[in-house]
């Protein structure tokens, strides 16, 4: 008698030690039974003890549902109504395997001693087909496929030249075609022109009627003078009555009148005399701002 009387003492003692006044509940709450495979289920666990005791609870992130993939977890503390105090846990989780399952028990370790919720059972359905899935399709996790670098750069580089090659063609249309020059200002093609003009081996009289010619180009392209088939007098008059090219007009009469000399009269210009035309020209129409409309 004394035997099971020590034994009972003993059992006791323990349970008192491992839960010292607390009360434990829990409640499986499932959007479905069974629960199909990505939704997750709740646990809640609720704790109430004596509010005289200086018990402190664990963290919401502490507890976990074994054998099981913990979503979320947090804790609700409820106060205390003067002689208990009252906290409920969350804990959001699921499963990939399909099956029953048995959820819990779920150890939680309090400064007093710990304590354990019961174990509660719930069916996972798993991966299901859809309507529109093929016969034998599997969905969920795929196995890796190894992607190869190699194709890929193959690829970008036949792209990379394609789109190169394309480029040219499309440069060599607008270059070749006059469709480039079009594109370009009146000031631009005025100065491309130049520069040509100063790679080439020219005497000095050619290189001044073609300075000439660039100039009435550019007063007509740009002005919207009609100085093609005018005089020189008639241009250096159209820039006097103009006052958007008055900054013009002397480099003008300076170029037509050397011009009409070698034109008409057969005067000649030396190389040095030429280029030092050429280059005044160049650095005054590079100077240009964008003409002002009238």
């Amino acid at each position: 008698m004394r035997r099971y009387l020590f034994l009972f003492l003993s059992l006791l003692i323990t349970v008192v030690q491992a839960a010292p006044g607390i009360k434990i509940d829990q409640e499986l709450i499932l959007p479905e039974d069974p629960l199909p495979f990505g939704k997750p289920a709740q646990l809640v666990i609720t704790l109430e003890w004596l509010a005289s005791n200086s018990l402190e609870p664990p963290a919401a992130k502490d507890l976990k549902v074994p054998q099981a993939t913990t979503i979320d977890s947090y804790m609700v503390d409820k106060g205390s109504d003067g002689s208990y105090r009252k906290v409920s846990y969350h804990l959001l989780f699921t499963r990939f395997e399909p099956g029953s399952f048995e959820v819990g028990p779920v150890e939680i370790s309090t400064s007093a001693g710990s304590v354990q919720s019961e174990k509660l059972t719930m069916t996972f359905a798993g991966s299901q087909p859809n309507e529109q899935d093929k016969p034998g399709e599997i969905r969920g996790a795929k196995p890796v496929v190894e992607i190869s670098t190699v194709d890929f750069w193959k690829k970008a580089a036949t792209y990379a030249g394609a789109a190169l090659l394309l480029a040219l063609a499309l440069w060599a249309l607008l270059h070749y075609s006059g469709l480039l020059d079009r594109l370009r200002s009146p000031k631009a093609r005025a100065l491309k022109r130049l520069r040509r003009l100063g790679k080439v081996e020219a005497e000095g009289e050619d290189t001044i009627l073609e300075c000439v010619d660039i100039l009435r180009s550019y007063l007509n392209q740009a002005y919207g003078m009609a100085t093609r088939e005018a005089t020189s007098k008639e241009i250096i008059n159209l820039l006097i009555l103009d006052n958007r090219a008055s900054h013009l007009k002397d480099m003008t009469e300076e170029l037509l009148v050397r011009g009409d000399r070698v034109k008409f009269a057969g005067a000649t210009l030396s190389k040095p005399e030429a280029v030092d035309l050429r280059e005044k020209l160049t650095s005054v129409l590079s100077e240009e701002k964008k003409v002002p409309q009238k």
